[in-house]
């Protein structure tokens, strides 16, 4: 049963960008920070969130429970950016033991069913803006109070950044990563 009482129906997305709709400054900094250089006031704002996110001693998530959501959300909004670099320098997640392509494949690639509610909180806030009770009772299972809200509020982030990305043009540099071969949907 779904406790989400509608459904949104998107068309089909457009092709990815191939090119920056925003150029990013020059510079040695990732190509995020280069291009939000244009716009310094956001910039100044844009990593409030991620302090929060990506501190483990603040969100109480581990790395490898942090990475799966990120990049499962990145996987979904076709955040080709935010793949390569938390597969790679960002958030490094083969570090963590975790598997990209899995990640790609979805819930049902051989995790565990605590991993499993991590990707499908991913999904589901993807798709219907919140998450099912069954996912959110398997997290509560070993997670507390600030834990589920950090998962919440990590995956949305990320949406907003995935987003964002995408809309900018953002391009992964040539020696990043690239999602792995397997079908998107």
């Amino acid at each position: 049963m779904n406790d989400v009482g509608y459904r949104l129906n998107f068309p089909d997305p457009d092709p990815p960008l191939t090119a920056p709709r925003v150029e990013p400054v020059d510079g040695d900094e990732i190509r995020i920070r280069r291009t939000l250089a244009r716009h310094p006031e956001l910039r100044a704002t844009w990593y409030s969130n991620d302090r929060y996110v990506l501190s483990p001693e603040r969100s109480r998530l581990t790395p490898y429970d942090r990475e799966l959501v990120i990049l499962r959300m990145g996987w979904n909004s076709q955040a080709v950016y935010e793949w390569a670099k938390h597969v790679g320098s960002v958030g490094r997640a083969r570090d963590h033991g975790l598997e990209p392509e899995r990640i790609a494949l979805g819930a049902g690639a051989g995790w565990d069913p605590f991993e499993a509610a991590h990707v499908r909180a991913a999904d589901e806030i993807y798709r219907d803006g919140m998450v099912s009770q069954e996912t959110w009772d398997t997290l509560a299972e070993r997670y507390d109070t600030r834990e589920m809200m950090s998962v919440v509020m990590t995956v949305a982030n990320y949406r907003l950044v995935s987003m964002s990305l995408n809309a900018l043009g953002v391009q992964p540099q040539e020696t990043d990563e690239l999602f792995p071969d397997v079908d998107w949907r």
